[in-house]
């Protein structure tokens, strides 16, 4: 029961951050597209418009540094799982496949917002 309990008190963490992400994103002039887009190949937090671009964002948090802090756990596996998933939106979009695309990560550490722009790339 307390693990369970431990699970929804983290996502209920994470679904809030992923909020304050979006209101964020949105400040800075993006326009929301999706927010939790699945596919069989996983999920991708928040999908906005961008100054012409199509973002698909990672957002992740940390209470603090500790560990390489919020950035530094997008790993390479999550890296590939998000770009997999971003071939399955533009799939299913064909209006958005010609749209210049990026991978941003909001990196939320305590109170800080870290916006890193184009934080990876699809490996050629």
């Amino acid at each position: 029961m307390k693990k369970l309990l431990q699970n929804l008190t983290r996502r209920a963490i994470g679904d809030a951050k992923e909020r304050l992400a979006e209101r964020f994103l949105l400040k800075q002039g993006a326009q929301l597209i999706t927010r939790n887009f699945s596919s069989h190949k996983g999920e991708i937090d928040l999908i906005v418009e961008h100054d012409g671009c199509l973002v698909f964002v990672e957002t992740r948090y940390r209470k603090n540094q500790s560990f390489g802090g919020a950035a530094a756990s997008v790993s390479t596996g999550k890296q590939g799982k998000i770009i997999a998933t971003a071939h399955c939106f533009l799939q299913t979009h064909p209006q958005r496949q010609h749209s210049p695309c990026r991978f941003d990560v909001i990196a939320i550490e305590g109170e800080h917002i870290n916006w890193i722009k184009d934080a990876f790339q699809l490996e050629s």
